[in-house]
């Protein structure tokens, strides 16, 4: 048996975004192992000053854009040295549909030897958010997967589900949930007194899919509807053009004065510990979303809805169908209102938050990250 323990990943972008906060965390951890990361390709130009480059590149691992010009250098090096060729302990490991496109051609023209091996990191395919060119690549990539059997980890069973019913062998699919920090449980607080205003978080880029609108009707909804202090925390890239066009629009200027809108950081940890509760507002395409991971993690009741594997984790107090804001605004409230009111003891939300916890130590247990990984290689 081929014994693969080097690596070569491909990955879209190097954005500050679910999955490349989680290639971060495989990379760290793949140093303890008999592990030689060589290279993260990207196909998208990167910023060394961003979070990721820096968190990838204090791992030792070098990060090379693969556009046509180093496709060729890689094409021509192999033809005049065939150094490639020799080599059978690589795996191409490439994350999202791009990527696992691209993974393709790097194995049959470069890496002749090499093992592909991909990630699935959305949980619906074809959700109404994804690009014709996208559409189109996944359509390859499926066929590339049917007919080379290439396998897959998928980071949530809403995913297993969604990527079989399009003709993904299930035989090849491997959950592989999102891994947890490193930082264990800062243990939930009842600070929510009386007159204390109540900061909510919600820690996403600005997409159709994550539907900021719905957050922004949340905060409508507790501040007039239920006359509770409250105050919307917006971070992540692209939430500057959410101003701006908010800023255009009447629907939300009463409320913009309680939004503070904060570009992508690298410390997001500090508005998790600054908030009181988060947020996820997601209406399609969702695996198991980080956001719920990082909240518990950090000691925060979150809410949600029901998209991608929320219900993995959550309990039934802390879910809401999509789209429906009076829904989530009102459970926040009798939240708060069992918060302030009843022992901590009697309190069934401090007694779910435990719960959610133990589900998501037993859901994202990082003892297998590497089994699972290996077992996916056979």
């Amino acid at each position: 048996m081929k014994v693969y323990n080097q690596i070569i990943y491909i990955i879209t972008s190097l954005s500050a975004h679910g999955a490349q906060k989680n290639l971060c965390r495989f990379i760290e951890k793949s140093t303890k192992y008999d592990i030689k990361n060589i290279c993260v390709y990207t196909l998208k130009d990167f910023d060394r000053s961003s979070y990721i480059y820096k968190k990838i590149s204090s791992n030792g691992v070098n990060i090379v854009k693969l556009d046509g010009f180093e496709f060729f250098r890689l094409l021509s090096k192999k033809i005049l040295k065939k150094q490639f060729c020799k080599n059978e302990s690589i795996v191409l490991f490439a994350w999202m549909y791009h990527s696992m496109f691209v993974s393709f051609f790097l194995k049959y023209f470069i890496y002749h030897n090499s093992k592909l091996l991909w990630t699935l990191r959305h949980g619906e395919p074809f959700h109404e958010g994804i690009q014709f060119k996208t559409r189109i690549i996944i359509f390859f990539d499926l066929l590339i997967h049917r007919i080379f059997n290439v396998p897959a980890l998928v980071n949530s069973r809403k995913g297993l589900i969604s990527h079989t019913s399009i003709g993904f062998k299930k035989n090849l699919l491997y959950l592989w949930p999102n891994f947890l920090p490193d930082h264990r449980l800062k243990p939930l607080i009842n600070n929510f007194s009386t007159d204390k205003e109540i900061k909510l978080l919600y820690p996403a880029r600005y997409h159709a899919q994550k539907n900021h609108i719905m957050a922004l009707e949340v905060l409508k909804i507790l501040l007039y509807d239920f006359d509770i202090s409250a105050k919307l925390i917006l971070v992540g890239d692209g939430i500057d053009t959410l101003f701006s066009n908010l800023t255009k629009s009447k629907q939300f200027h009463s409320i913009l004065e309680y939004v503070s809108f904060l570009p992508s950081t690298s410390n997001i940890r500090q508005y998790y510990y600054d908030s009181d509760i988060v947020i996820s507002t997601s209406s399609f395409g969702e695996g198991l979303q980080n956001i719920i991971i990082e909240a518990l993690i950090y000691g925060k009741l979150v809410f949600s809805t029901s998209a991608g594997d929320a219900s993995e984790i959550l309990t039934s107090k802390f879910i809401v169908k999509t789209n429906q804001s009076y829904d989530m605004a009102s459970s926040i409230a009798n939240c708060l209102f069992s918060m302030r009111e009843l022992s901590d003891h009697e309190n069934p939300y401090m007694h779910d938050y435990s719960e959610q916890y133990k589900k998501l130590i037993q859901f994202c247990d990082v003892s297998d990250l590497f089994s699972i990984f290996n077992k996916a290689l056979k």
